[in-house]
């Protein structure tokens, strides 16, 4: 039901309001820094982002007749998601290449934001919300280079 599935997105960031402020109040510069002198951390802080919001992007992309998806909130999800990804990427290297489990899941973030992508397409003035909304142009940007869209010129 859609108060079964408010209560999960609820219990979601109760989650992740209980997570130390070192997994939850960082950026690209600051874990840049940290990449000299603490590896684990790195590691530690993206990984749990990584699996926290591809789940969260789950419960929002999940649908059933009384509850459609919450595209907003699939895309923000996926995008912080695959974004932990990328920057693992960015800073360890040859470590992302190895972790086969990120790598997957990332694969599985832009493919829900694809058909994302590709549904709200579907819909009247759905072109143009790829135009000009900041998020489905973000959404649109975090796979630009890995799926081909038809929606691009």
């Amino acid at each position: 039901t859609a108060r079964h599935k408010s209560k999960l997105v609820a219990d979601f960031r109760a989650v992740y309001r209980s997570f130390p402020d070192v997994f939850r109040s960082w950026d690209a510069y600051s874990l840049t820094r940290l990449a000299a002198t603490n590896k684990r951390i790195i590691r530690q802080t993206l990984f749990l982002t990584s699996n926290y919001f591809h789940n969260l992007m789950l419960v929002h992309a999940s649908e059933c007749p009384d509850v459609p998806v919450n595209v907003r909130g699939t895309l923000e999800a996926a995008h912080d998601a695959i974004s932990a990804f990328f920057l693992l990427f960015s800073l360890l290297e040859s470590e992302a290449r190895v972790w086969w489990v990120f790598q997957h899941r990332a694969f599985l973030e832009a493919l829900c934001i694809g058909n994302v992508l590709r549904e709200v397409t579907r819909e009247p003035g759905g072109k143009d919300l790829l135009l000009r909304d900041p998020l489905f142009v973000r959404a649109k940007a975090d796979i630009s280079e890995y799926i081909p869209l038809q929606t691009h010129p």
